[in-house]
């Protein structure tokens, strides 16, 4: 069965503790968008579930201890665009922190407060020195050299000698207190803002955490002139204020963090009325494909007209039903192609529809072949998903494509046993919307894929049992 295509904007994503956080400003010249991305973090003064905390390094420790200098440490795990150019953030404080209970996802935002660092520069090729083992000359043999590895963080100095900055030292005279705690900070510093400086365009970097990177956290570096552990000369030392993305996605005990993001579709020609409500732009209007892509929004609405000739034969069995989603040739040279998708059941004004699972709604998705498909599992690490997933297979530079069985649903469909109004389409999207109580490891990217919107087929296998 043929089917018809189009392009669609979802209204937004949920990124509150993805893998990632998305800073920068990238143009998608082959669409005309321009994409702006900030990142806010809560912030912590230990990392969870771990055995020890840190405090010992808290300068309130120390008789007379003097600052010497901030640096913001940001691991990242990618990277978007002009990747050898040097990268240009500010930080802000925020006005409020990131709330305990509130929903954020892509479009949410917090007011800022004072701008605590400004034009922040970072190379995005940085490396560090690591001591790893030679060539074994043996059991015995334990030598080692010192190397040099690539460090992918950003490093943005907030305070140094010949760069004061009054915030860090109001931070420090904070730390000098023997009660600093992590109310303490809270009151003092509501929160972290990352923002692209002005006119820094051309790079997307996905902060997370990166085991081969350095923490994610803002270092406070100072220096003890009459160290009781080393009398006879200056110690050099250190306190740490951790960001979320210091560990894993997924971490539950990890400080709150999300993204903002602001896709700029003015110059984007057919592409610009996504911005009005429920609007489309079909493949015959975008020279035959249609796109979906993962933290813009975009998405593939998929109607398939011959399934209401089907609905009218009756004593229909489906034996196989398979999605086949042609990537458009040499289509993606900024962007990675998703390695997966999902599918929404949305009504005729392009709105996902809901089902409420026990007193939860929850967005209608395609659930996986055999599955039950008016159930819906909320994802936790002891619950399998049941969502459909629609694979991607690259077989060549000319022979790419993304394919799901969805027998079970296509079956369920026929004999509205889908638990609610019929969809009037399908969305494909990259992005997995999950309840927004649940806060799971959700990806978050720009990974994008060019689809060619004429040629996506439908393939059912059917038996008439009468």
């Amino acid at each position: 069965m043929p089917v018809t295509a189009s392009t669609l904007l979802q209204d937004s994503l949920q990124t509150l503790k993805a893998n990632s956080i998305l800073v920068g400003n990238i143009r998608d010249n082959n669409l005309g968008i321009n994409t702006i991305a900030r990142g806010y973090f809560n912030l912590a003064i230990t990392l969870p579930n771990l055995p020890f905390a840190l405090s010992d390094s808290l300068p309130a420790k120390f008789t007379n201890p003097q600052l010497d200098s901030v640096v913001t440490y940001l691991s990242y795990n990618q990277l978007y665009g002009n990747t050898t150019q040097l990268a240009h953030f500010d930080l802000y404080n925020l006005q409020q922190r990131i709330g305990d209970r509130e929903v954020y996802t892509s479009s949410t935002t917090l007011p800022l407060g004072e701008a605590i660092g400004t034009n922040l520069v970072s190379s995005l090729t940085r490396t560090r020195k690591t001591r790893v083992k030679v060539a074994s000359g043996g059991a015995t043999d334990t030598s080692t050299v010192v190397t040099q590895v690539a460090d992918p963080s950003l490093r943005l100095v907030l305070h140094k000698p010949a760069q004061s900055s009054s915030f860090a030292t109001a931070l420090f005279e904070q730390l000098k207190n023997s009660n600093f705690n992590q109310a303490a900070l809270d009151a003092f510093w509501k929160g972290l803002a990352v923002v692209p400086s002005a006119g820094f365009t051309g790079t997307m970097v996905g902060l997370g955490y990166n085991p081969s990177a350095v923490t994610s956290q803002v270092l406070v570096y100072y220096r003890v002139p009459s160290d009781p552990e080393t009398p006879t000369k200056k110690k050099w030392r250190s306190y740490s204020i951790f960001l979320g993305t210091s560990l894993s996605a997924g971490n539950a005990g990890a400080a709150r963090y999300f993204t903002q993001i602001t896709p700029d579709l003015s110059g984007a020609g057919a592409f610009a009325r996504l911005t009005d409500d429920s609007k489309e732009v079909t493949a015959a209007e975008a020279n035959g494909v249609t796109y979906m892509q993962n933290g813009v929004g975009l998405g593939t609405k998929l109607v398939i007209p011959g399934l209401e000739d089907l609905r009218k034969e009756s004593g229909l069995a489906i034996n196989r039903a398979e999605l086949i989603i042609p990537v458009k040739g040499y289509s993606n040279l900024l962007f990675t192609s998703p390695l997966q998708a999902y599918l929404y059941e949305i009504n005729s004004h392009n709105r996902v529809l809901q089902r409420t699972v026990g007193i939860t709604p929850i967005k209608r998705l395609v659930q996986a072949d055999g599955e039950n498909q008016q159930s819906q599992r909320a994802h936790s690490s002891n619950a399998p998903n049941s969502e459909a997933t629609v694979t991607y297979y690259d077989l060549g530079a000319n022979n790419k494509y993304y394919s799901v069985v969805i027998t079970s649903y296509i079956q369920a469909y026929l004999y509205n046993q889908l638990g609610g109004e019929l969809p009037a389409g399908l969305l494909l999207s990259p992005s997995l919307d999950l309840p927004t109580s649940i806060e799971a490891s959700l990806p978050l990217n720009l990974n994008r894929a060019v689809l060619d919107g004429n040629n996506i087929k439908l393939r059912i296998y059917y038996s008439n049992l009468r």
